[in-house]
Formats: C-alpha cells, structure tokens, sequence
C-alpha cells in the first residue's frame, strides 16, 4: 500500500481512507506508548530521587529549555513535513537536497548563538524564574543543558523530515523510543549512584539528543538520495534562492505559531515557579505531564496523516482529505477518552505514585483531563491548516490562546496554585481548538465532526464517564477503586464494540488489522451487521 494513501497495490482494490491513518498510526501508537511509559518514568525518577523542591527546579529548567528548543528549530520541522511530499507530488524531487539544506543550517546557526547566550545569563535566567533559594542550582541545571540547545532543535527538525518522506519507522525508533527511554535509564542510574548534582542530571538528560541528531541525519541524507534515484519525471533543480525563499515563507509564520504552542505547554510550570514557588512548580509539573503522556494517540494520529494531508491538499482532494481527517479522529477518541476519564475521576490516587506531596495537583489534573477531552475531540485539526498551507491563521490562533493562558495565569495562580493554572492552561486549549475548528470548517469547507465520532463519544462517556463519576466520588483516592473502574469500563466498552463489528468505521480497523471481518461475524453469531 502506498504511503498514507487509498489504493492497495497488491489487491487492487480501493480502502477506505481511515485505514491508511491507522495503518500509518499503529506502529506510531506503539511507539507513543513506549514513549509515554518514558515520560512517566522519567517524571517518577525526577520526583523520587529529587524531591518536590529539587524536581520543581529541575522541571522549570527543562520548561526553560524545552521553549527555547521549539524556538530554535524555526517552524522547519512542520515545513519539512509539509514540504518533502508537497515537491514530490509536484515532481520537484530535485529540489529535495536544498530544500533540506535550506532548512538545518540556519537552525544549527541560531541553536549555537542560543547555547552561548543561555550559558552566559543562566544566573539571570534562575533569578527571573526561580524563587530565592533555588537560584543557583537552577542556574548550574540550565547552564549543564545549554549545549543541548545546538543539537536538540537540529534533532527534532531532522527527525520530522524523516516523516515528510512518510517513512514511520525511524521517527518511532528515534523519537518515541531511543529518546524517551534513554533519558530516565541515564537520570535514574546518576541518581541510584548518588549524582543529585546539577551538572550529572542536566549532562544525562541531554546526552540523548545529540544521538537522536545524529542518527536523524543519517536516515534523511538516505532518503533524500533514494528519492532522487527512483524519480524519473522529476523536473530541474530551482535556484537555492527560489528553494529557500518558498520554504521559509511557510516556515518563519509557524516558528512564531509553534513558540506560542511550546509556550502554551510549558509557560504554566514557569510561572507557577515564579509566582509560588519550586514546591508548587514541582507538583503542578507532575501533573500537567501526566496529562500530556495522554495524548499518544493523537500524535499517532499526526504523524500517519500530515504527509498524506500535504499531498492530498496539493492535489485539491478535499474530499479525501476530510475523510482521512475525520477516520484519525475517531480513532483517537475511542482511544483517549477512556484514559482522561479515568485521570479525572481518579487523579489523587493516580498522583499518589509521585510520593504523598503530589496529591496536592489532584485538583489540577482534573481540570486539565477535562480539557483534553476537548483537544483529543477536535483530532488533527491545527495540522489540516498547516497542511494547506495556512500557517498564518495557525499563528493566530496559537497566539490568542497564549495571550488567553497568561492572562489567566496571572489572575488565578497567586491565590490558586497549581489549580490557578490548570484553569488557564485548559482555557487556552478550548481557545486554541475552537478557533482552528471554526477556520476549517468555514473557511476551508471542510467537514470536521461525523456521526461515527459523536457516536464513539458517548459510548465511551457511558462506559467509562459514568462509572468513573460514581466510583470517583465514593473512592478517588483508592488505588482499588480505579482498577474496579478499568475493569468494568474495559468489559463495556469491548462489548459496544464488539456489537458494531459490522459497521462501516468499524470495518476500517479490522481491514487495517487484517482481520477478515467475514470470519469475525460468523464466529460472533448474530451480532450487529452480521
């Protein structure tokens, strides 16, 4: 089957458009597994070998950092994504070299100046966002990472290019699984040794980047080379300048729109740590990163649809675009909600496994599982503008719902905590999905919500919402309770589904599984559409 697209080259028969994303999303739902179980790990490993203080200094520092590194990279890893199967649909293969170039060095050129800057006002930076007392082992923490910062962006811009080539395989090995899992073997062996220092912790926790850069490259100088040798009706090379100048003209809007996104992730943990204290930043941090541990399906969903969403776009096939669209929202619906109610009703017994002290963020992640029902409801919606090319009305929306988030932020964190800034945070997330939601449908004239997506939403609201409101409130913080709760909602759930195996959307998952759904009915008996 081709990459990300509809007909199978095999059978010769057309699929329906949702197989490809969870064809294209399965291996990558893996690998965000494997990648969420990192993140987890590397929190628990933080949280325990640190302390709430420690860890809160540590989490504002890696806040810093993170921010800094989705600066740098200029918006050239979505431009790559969309750029790599824009030119070859286009038969511009030729200028993929150039355009790759075009886009790394002046990453490289910004993250290097960044490194310099950030090592030498590290002081200055721990003083503004850190409280009297904490200053100088955040400083030491955000002068150890401050050599990542050539590399890390250079990283992440180079592992996107691997997937504008719709190749899955090595953006899972390298991102959702080298680096993620790298991070906490490194950090929890340097603190099983004792090495709580500043320098040990920041040095083991950057080292996987450089890696991750290096193979990156290797991977997209391959691809690069393949795609020249198997294009024989490609056309001639475009002047650099003409290269440059087009790739930038997408990228330089969605470097400021992904500032603001990066911003809009990490900005609450900053400020919680400038207004309250490390203590608060470190509970508050728990919690918001377990929220976003939870979105795996989402960016499974992400990564299998963007190049087929660039293509498509280009080829003016909205139609199919709509259909891809709405097939990877389903599927992350079926598969996120469960878990963001299951983190609502239960998030004192769930935070309990940080240490007692983090219960505190309870509250906090409640409010924020609540507000990815929201984000995980509204799919891939910010990336069907980027795909068409709309990286301006991107700007726009990631930039009101910053401004949203830090207004509330300064209101609701002084007297509210941790909690204060949960309500920001997840104001900006419904600022943030409206919008884009409103542009495409209106503007784009794309249809965004189907029947099938509204139907897999109540069934798991009543599987798993229902039960988790009433065990919740008699047992939230019971560790027992919350298994009752999976079991009963696991059971439910499968056998809603089970009962619709014959639907169409269903026959999506099944075909793109294997399964011979013929075998599946008779074997079921008198199940729904046998």
């Amino acid at each position: 089957m081709s990459v990300g697209g509809q007909v199978d080259a095999t059978a010769g028969t057309r699929r329906h458009p949702g197989t490809a994303v969870v064809r294209g999303g399965a291996l990558s739902f893996v690998g965000g597994l494997v990648a969420a179980a990192g993140g987890f790990l590397l929190t628990l490993v933080v949280t325990r070998g640190l302390g709430a203080e420690r860890s809160g200094v540590f989490f504002v520092s890696i806040g810093l950092f993170t921010i800094l590194s989705n600066i740098l990279e200029l918006g050239a890893d979505t431009g790559l994504v969309r750029s790599v199967p824009r030119l070859r649909t286009l038969h511009r293969t030729a200028d993929l070299p150039r355009t790759v170039i075009a886009a790394v060095v002046p990453v490289a050129l910004a993250g290097s100046a960044a490194a310099i800057l950030v090592a030498a006002f590290a002081p200055t930076l721990a003083r503004v966002f850190m409280q009297q007392g904490s200053t100088v082992l955040g400083a030491g923490f955000l002068r150890s990472v401050a050599p990542f910062l050539i590399v890390a962006p250079l990283a992440t811009v180079l592992i996107a290019g691997t997937r504008g080539f719709g190749r899955i395989v090595p953006y899972v090995a390298i991102q959702n699984v080298g680096l993620p899992l790298a991070r906490p073997l490194i950090v929890g062996l340097l603190v099983a040794a004792g090495a709580t220092g500043d320098r040990a912790i920041a040095v083991g926790w950057g080292i996987p980047w450089a890696v991750a850069a290096a193979a990156a490259g290797i991977v997209v100088v391959h691809l690069t080379n393949l795609a020249l040798r198997t294009d024989d009706s490609m056309e001639a090379a475009r002047p650099f300048r003409v290269v440059g100048s087009e790739f930038w003209s997408f990228a330089s809007a969605r470097a400021f729109g992904g500032a603001a996104e990066i911003l809009l992730v990490w900005l609450d943990v900053l400020l919680v740590g400038w207004l309250v204290g490390p203590v608060e930043a470190g509970i508050y941090a728990a919690a918001s990163r377990f929220v976003t541990t939870g979105t795996l399906a989402l960016s499974a969903s992400r990564i299998a649809i963007t190049p087929r969403l660039a293509h498509l776009m280009t080829a003016g096939k909205t139609d199919e675009a709509e259909q891809l669209f709405n097939g990877g929202t389903q599927a992350v619906v079926a598969t996120s909600w469960p878990l963001y109610l299951g983190l609502a009703c239960f998030s004192p017994a769930i935070l309990r496994l940080f240490g007692p002290d983090f219960t505190a963020g309870a509250t906090a992640l409640t409010i924020l599982s609540i507000a990815m029902l929201v984000d995980t409801a509204t799919g891939n919606v910010g990336s069907v503008l980027l795909m068409a090319g709309s990286s301006r009305w991107n700007l726009f929306n990631a930039t009101t719902a910053l401004v949203v988030n830090v207004v509330a932020d300064l209101i609701l964190i002084p007297d509210h905590g941790a909690t204060g800034a949960a309500i920001g945070w997840s104001l900006a997330i419904v600022t943030l999905n409206v919008l884009a939601c409103l542009e495409v449908h209106y503007l784009m004239r794309l249809r965004i919500f189907t029947a099938s997506v509204g139907r897999t939403a109540i069934a798991t609201l009543i599987c798993f919402g229902v039960p988790g409101i009433v065990l919740g409130v008699l047992a939230a913080h019971k560790l027992a309770a919350l298994v009752t709760w999976l079991l009963v909602g696991s059971v439910a759930y499968s056998a809603w589904w089970w009962r619709r195996r014959g639907d169409p959307e269903v026959a999506v998952l099944l075909d793109a599984l294997g399964v011979d759904r013929a075998r599946v009915r008779l074997e079921g008996g008198r199940g729904a559409g046998s």
